[in-house]
């Protein structure tokens, strides 16, 4: 005879048996981050209100025109994504970026980052990772890196002609009349 799991409680009188089997579910699949988007601007108070980008290993971010950005993440999981604060754990470069959850359709749920600052005195240039971890209703944790790239160096601009001349007191003096024709070359790391 097959024996199931029951329930013994006590009502109001005496002690009674239910007869009904225990269900419950066993979450053994952790979150899937499923995107991560981005906008940007180069003012912190006016970020476009237009669509976000997807964030992808060619993104590169700071100087002008990203200087300021907001990320939108999706993670998706069949028992439901945890939304208290503090359920998604991220941070680029060692530094930690907070996201507050703004909707949830279904077993999607969508959360969004304070603006970061990719100006030069907090981010360097080069190549950065973004690792993110999203809590579900059970507890377990999905994890994903995103690498990006942070550019915060000016072009360099070295000109080779017209030459100074060697008898001027300035080094990178030229004086020159008439038409002119300028060479040089202009490089930049990203």
């Amino acid at each position: 005879k097959k024996s199931l799991p029951y329930i013994k409680f006590k009502g109001k009188s005496s002690l009674s048996e239910n007869n009904k089997e225990i269900t419950y579910k066993v979450d053994g699949n952790t979150p899937e981050i499923e995107s991560l988007k981005f906008i940007a601007s180069d003012n912190e108070a006016s970020l476009p209100s237009g669509d976000f980008e997807q964030m992808t290993s060619s993104v590169i971010l700071g100087g002008i025109k990203k200087r300021y950005v907001k990320f939108s993440l999706s993670a998706f999981d069949t028992n439901g994504i945890d939304t208290k604060t503090g359920s998604v754990q991220a941070n680029i470069g060692g530094k930690p970026v907070t996201f507050t959850h703004k909707e949830t359709v279904g077993q999607k749920s969508v959360f969004e980052s304070e603006i970061v600052s990719f100006e030069g005195s907090n981010f360097v240039s080069g190549d950065y990772n973004f690792i993110i971890s999203v809590k579900d209703t059970s507890g377990l944790l999905g994890t994903k890196t995103y690498s990006f790239k942070v550019d915060n160096d000016s072009p360099e601009i070295k000109v080779m002609t017209p030459k100074p001349k060697d008898d001027s007191p300035f080094h990178s003096e030229v004086l020159v009349y008439g038409d002119v024709s300028i060479s040089g070359t202009a490089m930049d790391s990203y």
